[in-house]
């Protein structure tokens, strides 16, 4: 088996090595002289071995070897070791983009990723919504993936999550669930993006007159939808419950009191 071209090569990555020919010879002589008819010969290396195997589920055939075990708690143990650095950069970079921004970025990280464990030169064959078993990877190449995104998020992840989110977007989209706080995922985060924009081209206009006039009309038109959406409930405690003296103030308010009030009727003050 071993002899086949790039065999010896695609199973030592896998830690299934090569065994010379003595000690394969008296191991299957003596598994005949003693009829094991359940033995098997093979040289593993189980540091190597075991998390690839064990990627999708556990294996109670292995968990009694004692390299086995010593192997997953030298995992575990990793996992917990330099995370807070890179995960703390990785979510400072994040947290000054938008949502289409931060999972772009996020699909990109992981198609680099993939195309080095899948030794491509670049990431034109790693398309995003592409299953990464349609793009080669296995048991042990996904292994492989999961240790290098644990390193460059700082997250721990187990080792089952290429699996379990099968194309580079999920994954990504998995991971920005990891990283970025609920705050920012509920949707907010993107109109608060798109009024800070606003509010900074409505700050470039000078002198106010007609475009002032139309934005301020536009604006007054969103507050009043999005009261009219949350009008239902009763007024809490303290409320101001005067509707004639808030179309007042709208009609008089300036362009700063329009975005001071978006604000507050956003949760942003």
């Amino acid at each position: 088996m071993m002899a086949a071209e790039g065999a010896a090569d695609y199973m030592g990555r896998r830690g299934v090595l090569e065994m010379a020919p003595e000690p394969a010879t008296a191991a299957m002589v003596q598994a005949v002289e003693h009829d094991e008819t359940t033995v098997a010969v093979a040289d593993v290396e189980w540091e190597r071995f075991v998390l690839g195997f064990t990627a999708r589920r556990p294996s109670p055939l292995l968990a009694e070897i004692p390299e086995v075990r010593a192997a997953l708690r030298e995992d575990a143990a990793e996992q917990d070791t330099g995370q807070g650095a890179a995960r703390a950069a990785l979510t400072g970079r994040l947290a000054a983009m938008t949502e289409h921004e931060r999972l772009r970025t996020l699909v990109e990280l992981v198609r680099e990723e993939a195309a080095v464990v899948l030794r491509h030169d670049g990431t034109d064959r790693i398309q995003g919504a592409r299953a990464f078993k349609e793009l080669g990877l296995d048991s042990l190449t996904a292994v492989e993936l999961r240790n290098r995104l644990q390193a460059t998020t700082g997250l721990r992840l187990p080792a089952a999550v290429v699996f379990d989110h099968p194309t580079p977007t999920a994954l990504a989209t998995h991971l920005r669930g990891l990283l970025v706080s609920d705050d920012a995922q509920d949707g907010t985060g993107a109109v608060l993006d798109g009024l800070k924009a606003l509010e900074e081209s409505a700050a470039a206009l000078a002198g106010g007159g007609d475009g002032t006039a139309r934005i301020v009309e536009r604006l007054e038109a969103l507050v009043w939808k999005l009261r009219d959406n949350g009008a239902q409930a009763e007024p809490a405690p303290g409320d101001d419950a005067d509707p004639a003296g808030a179309t007042d103030d709208l009609a008089s308010a300036t362009a700063e009191d329009m975005f001071d009030l978006l604000d507050r009727e956003l949760g942003n003050a």
